[in-house]
């Protein structure tokens, strides 16, 4: 363990805002789930918080995380960010005291893989306009190979005899249709998908007990989950989730608690 990250895994004291956020829930009576439920959290990532695990915690939400949740419990979020700024400082200090030689090296290669990408990207593109213009020139160039409407129409008796004939090609494709589509239907019917409008957390439990699923999810995600039924589904924002279950809509108002949480067990 690094110096840096010895603050983050220090047990939290009596007064940290940790212990502070954990007492203050506990006087409400309120549970660590509750609490998740509430501010769309996992409710490990609600325990790290109250054990000051900041490793665990994404870095980029964390002081957010802390704000949200003492305004949850009703407490002035400012003295508690104060102390998270003081445990969070000496890993500042840490990245600050790092060697400026060694970010050049790093951003070269950063750059170097942007010039990659983009001319990865442009060459597509020429491809892409190349095949376009041949695809144009070609048709163009077969054309001509159809005769003129004025050596078309003495051979009028001949066509009609031949017309009937490309009826029975026309008629194939419809036949085949209807027996392939129900089994890409099927296909695409089978499992659970859930869809994001808003940012939600889901877990998924199977049959067996086993977690298949459990994370929180970004707004306009999509996730399709396969699990031994029946499996049970606790939805945080509810409201910004949309689920199906085997090709069929799941109405998720009557499972919705006034916490704005839906728990529901699909066969």
């Amino acid at each position: 363990m690094t110096d840096a990250e010895a603050p983050a895994a220090a047990t939290p004291t009596a007064t940290s805002f940790g212990r502070r956020l954990a007492a203050e829930r506990e006087r409400l009576g309120l549970s660590v789930a509750d609490v998740a439920a509430r501010l769309r959290l996992h409710p490990k990532q609600v325990a790290a918080i109250e054990n000051e695990t900041l490793p665990a915690l994404p870095a980029a939400f964390l002081r957010g995380f802390v704000r949200n949740y003492a305004k949850e419990l009703r407490l002035d979020p400012e003295p508690l960010l104060a102390e998270l700024n003081q445990r969070l400082q000496p890993r500042g200090d840490a990245l600050a005291a790092a060697p400026l030689a060694a970010a050049s090296p790093a951003a070269r290669d950063q750059l170097s893989r942007r010039v990659v990408v983009v001319g990865s990207l442009a060459a597509l593109v020429a491809l892409a306009v190349i095949g376009s213009f041949t695809t144009r020139a070609r048709r163009a160039a077969e054309v001509p190979a159809v005769p003129p409407p004025s050596m078309t129409a003495p051979a009028a008796p001949a066509a009609a005899a031949v017309a009937p004939t490309p009826e029975p090609a026309a008629v194939e494709p419809p036949v085949a249709g209807p027996t392939s589509a129900p089994a890409a239907a099927s296909a695409a019917s089978d499992g659970l998908r859930l869809s994001f409008r808003e940012e939600a957390w889901v877990e998924v439990v199977q049959g067996d007990g086993r977690v298949v699923f459990s994370q929180l999810n970004a707004a306009g995600t999509e996730r399709r989950i396969e699990g031994k039924p029946p499996l049970r589904l606790v939805i945080g924002n509810a409201s910004g989730v949309e689920v199906e279950y085997k090709g069929r809509r799941i109405d998720l108002k009557p499972a919705t608690s006034s916490e704005n949480v839906a728990r529901i067990t699909l066969q």
